[in-house]
């Protein structure tokens, strides 16, 4: 049933508009069936009753929220491990790497088919705490702020 729970923030603001300003429209939506189309009329009347009377500021601040929670899947997916690094630390513990891929939601697309040879490529920390890839000091390249533990 909807208009139960709502943001923490934010629930006394719609329980007292649902209760002063749109009692009549929630009324009827939880008096009819739910599997009648009246329902679902009432469920829209009643949302865009409760939209028509909110702030501006509400509706800014709830809409931000909304943005934030579509994009954390992208930022976790770009924070997250590649294929390769999963496959190293599946080596050494499996129970960690296993969990790991479990809570990712998703694989970053741009580093899916990137190959990095783990014979060649071995990550430290240099004196002055960049990190910097054994493979890449003979040519000189720096990596500022890449650190990865494997």
């Amino acid at each position: 049933m909807l208009y139960q729970n709502f943001y923490p923030k934010w629930e006394s603001y719609y329980r007292s508009q649902l209760s002063v300003n749109c009692s009549s429209e929630l009324n009827l939506y939880h008096t009819l069936p739910s599997n009648s189309p009246a329902h679902n009329a009432a469920c829209i009347d009643t949302a865009l009753c409760m939209m028509d009377r909110t702030v501006k500021n509400v509706e800014s601040q709830t809409a931000s929220t909304g943005v934030l929670l579509g994009l954390l899947a992208s930022i976790l997916s770009i924070l997250g491990s590649s294929p390769v690094e999963l496959g190293l630390l599946t080596t050494s513990r499996p129970l960690l790497s296993l969990l790991l891929a479990l809570a990712a939601p998703v694989i970053n697309p741009l580093r899916l088919f990137e190959y990095v040879d783990p014979k060649t490529e071995s990550f430290s920390l240099a004196r002055s705490n960049r990190a910097v890839c054994a493979g890449d000091r003979r040519r000189g390249k720096r990596h500022d702020g890449i650190v990865r533990s494997v």
